[in-house]
């Protein structure tokens, strides 16, 4: 009702709190399919707060994180709590069951973050360079607004991952939930602050 208020008043923008979190996936699904088709017949500015990254990456043109109250240069996926050893270089902290590979001269409380697009995804391990290689099972796939892109959600042993792929990679890897995927990505492109 909210929203069929707002529309009505036919603003330039529409601000929307988790629109969809209290509805089944359908009702969630015919909120955004009526959001795009109003977009359609009239421009406004929609600003959504969502929990929901599949909602966001489905529906949105630009997706803005927050963390800790401010602006995040990265999405809110592939984001852990770590205490880095002390030292230069190459380092190697515990998330959950699985240790990532950094390259930090940081030491102590940090939050490290691997942006899903600098995530190599594969059926089978492949040689390279990279010294972060997980195995395990897709959990879940968001096909991004417009159709151009794939988020896959893997379960690398308790610890979820997620990594970007193009449509057509996901389509030639055969991916699917339930089925085995290897992420794969380098020390270097994990950040940390």
């Amino acid at each position: 009702m909210a929203v069929a208020r707002a529309l009505a008043l036919r603003t330039d923008v529409l601000l929307l709190d988790e629109p969809a979190s209290s509805a089944d996936r359908a009702a969630a699904g015919a909120l955004y399919h009526a959001l795009a088709a109003e977009r359609a017949a009239r421009p406004f500015a929609v600003c959504i707060a969502s929990h929901q990254l599949e909602d966001a990456y489905r529906w949105a043109d630009d997706i803005r994180a927050l963390a800790e109250g401010r602006l995040s240069p990265v999405t809110p996926e592939n984001l852990f709590r770590v205490d880095l050893p002390a030292g230069d270089g190459v380092k190697t902290v515990r998330v959950g069951s699985i240790a990532l590979v950094v390259m930090t001269d940081r030491t102590g409380p940090a939050v490290v973050a691997v942006p899903p697009t600098d995530i190599f995804v594969s059926r089978e391990p492949l040689p390279s360079s990279a010294r972060n290689v997980f195995k395990g099972r897709v959990t879940g796939m968001a096909i991004e607004h417009r159709g151009a892109g794939v988020h896959v959600r893997a379960d690398m042993g308790g610890v979820e991952l997620v990594a970007a792929v193009t449509a057509e990679a996901a389509q030639d890897l055969a991916l699917n939930p339930g089925g085995a995927v290897v992420f794969s990505f380098k020390a270097t492109a994990v950040q940390v602050f």
